[in-house]
């Protein structure tokens, strides 16, 4: 794994990370800040990066140094933010049998992590003058020097028109100074599973064709946000995949300048035959739902006799290869409690995230406070069997992220109920039929559709968005609260 850090680096979890019974050597570097360079006596350090585009890349690296070195587990971070002298700017650590293999892999990752990375550091000098070393002048024209360093950082020119990212600055500011990055698209209500936590079972009719926002309409409104500061958006549904030739959009969404990360969550029962194709039109991230591996409850859960094919939608992920794969799993007590260090077994020895989701109600799904299978109940099951070791994650997360020492995969728990994050919440909602949602749990709504289709222009959209995030509140009620509101059910909203 490869992670940005905004404060220190924590070196004993990922030391941790790496730790393996069948290890015979322990590799680690650790990059510091010294007082000099060439001569001239150095005051701090800053480092600034591309956030989304660096961790991906920097996960690539370690992917590929785990296929071309006989290693065990490889991990690494780097700082960012101004560091003073001393300070660890880069950690690697590497675990293999060998310590010769553990020492090439090691030197392999930090060259590489230096060499691809969109990462840029600034030496402030003690008597005040200060210069930008990785760039071939000002970052002002930081766009020119990312063209002007060659093949590998052409790469990142096409997706990045500035070198310092505050250089673009984000306009969708809520209220209470929350800025927001993420846009969540449902491009579809429909669904070929019946999950009672996500549709109720009488009283959803489907909208029609024309009610649902066309792939031009779509683009037209995530190119608006991505101009005002969306850098992430996840398609969702409903299943994604029950709109037909969603490749397109896809493709459409990723030719968005300034759009870094396009990702999906999906129940993969479709996903088999169509992960290529996804992967080859933009998409770099998937998140897949499934809640049981026992092919009776995953039929009584779902209504449908699917495992099968999830599973096989789920190998076919890893086999092509995404840079991310997480499971989405419903924790539900007297539901599926039993099989919570399942899904840790299963991802243990991979590169994928098992993410817990405390149930959280919506309308007529079911919901009541005894059937919240906590994260602190969750972590309790999971340390009888695991080791689990907290990772840093960005301010603006929603889960909590954890390694598993000993081994490859993570673990998350996503704490809506138990452990609100709504101060740090960078998401906004775009529902299948054109309606913007600044809260998932806050049932107002602007619908943009009708007025699109009645001419409006790109400020009067600009402008729509604005007041939805102006009525998005600072946190949402008790959960209690919520189960009583009138609110769209899940899958009209957009998982």
């Amino acid at each position: 794994m490869f992670s940005l850090m905004e404060t220190d680096i924590a070196e004993s979890p990922l030391r941790a990370a790496v730790e393996d019974e069948r290890a015979g050597a322990i590799c680690t570097f650790d990059g510091r800040v010294r007082n000099h360079n060439d001569g001239k006596a150095v005051s701090k350090l800053s480092y600034e990066a591309y956030a989304e585009l660096a961790e991906k890349e920097g996960n690539v690296v370690i992917a590929e140094a785990l296929e071309k070195f006989n290693i065990i587990r490889a991990a690494a971070a780097h700082r960012t933010g101004d560091l003073k002298i001393g300070d660890v700017a880069v950690f690697v650590a590497v675990s293999a049998a060998h310590r010769e293999d553990a020492f090439k892999a090691c030197r392999y990752i930090i060259d590489e992590i230096k060499l691809r990375l969109p990462i840029w550091k600034k030496e402030t000098y003690v008597d005040g003058g200060s210069v930008w070393v990785n760039c071939q002048s000002c970052s002002s024209h930081a766009h020119q020097h990312v063209a002007d360093k060659g093949d590998i950082h052409t790469r990142w020119h096409t997706q990045v028109k500035a070198l310092v990212p505050e250089t673009r600055i984000n306009t969708l500011v809520d209220g209470f100074g929350r800025k927001h990055t993420y846009l969540r698209i449902s491009v579809t209500d429909k669904c070929n599973l019946r999950c009672f936590y996500c549709m109720p079972l009488e009283g959803i009719v489907w909208k029609r064709r024309e009610e649902l926002l066309d792939f031009e309409e779509i683009v037209r409104v995530a190119d608006i946000f991505v101009r005002k500061g969306i850098d992430k958006i996840r398609l969702t549904g409903g299943e994604p995949l029950m709109r037909r030739d969603l490749h397109l959009l896809v493709e459409m969404l990723s030719k968005l300048e300034g759009l870094n990360t396009i990702a999906m969550t999906t129940n993969a029962t479709l996903l088999a035959e169509n992960a290529q194709r996804l992967k080859d039109a933009g998409i770099t991230q998937l998140n897949i739902s499934i809640d049981s591996f026992k092919q009776d409850r995953f039929q009584t859960l779902t209504g449908r006799d699917d495992l099968q094919r999830v599973m096989r939608g789920i190998e076919e992920a890893q086999r092509v290869g995404f840079s991310q794969i997480k499971l989405n799993v419903v924790a539900i007590a007297g539901v599926n409690e039993d099989e919570i260090i399942d899904f840790v077994d299963y991802v243990k020895d991979t590169r994928m995230n098992v993410r817990f989701i405390e149930f959280m109600p919506f309308r007529d799904n079911d919901w009541n406070v005894e059937r919240v299978l906590t994260y602190a109940e969750m972590l309790k099951m999971i340390g009888e069997k695991f080791q689990l070791v907290p990772i840093e994650t960005e301010p603006s997360a929603v889960a909590k992220d954890f390694s598993i020492v000993g081994h490859s995969g993570t673990v998350s728990f996503i704490t809506s109920m138990s452990e609100s994050f709504c101060s740090t919440c960078n998401r906004i909602r775009l529902t299948a039929d054109g309606s913007i949602k600044s809260c998932l749990f806050y049932p107002a709504e602007v619908s943009l559709r009708d007025r699109i289709r009645a001419g409006a222009t790109d400020a009067d959209i600009e402008e729509m968005i604005m007041y939805s995030l102006g009525q998005k509140p600072e946190a949402h009620p008790p959960a209690e609260e919520i189960a009583a509101e009138h609110n769209r059910s899940m899958i009209e909203i957009g998982g």
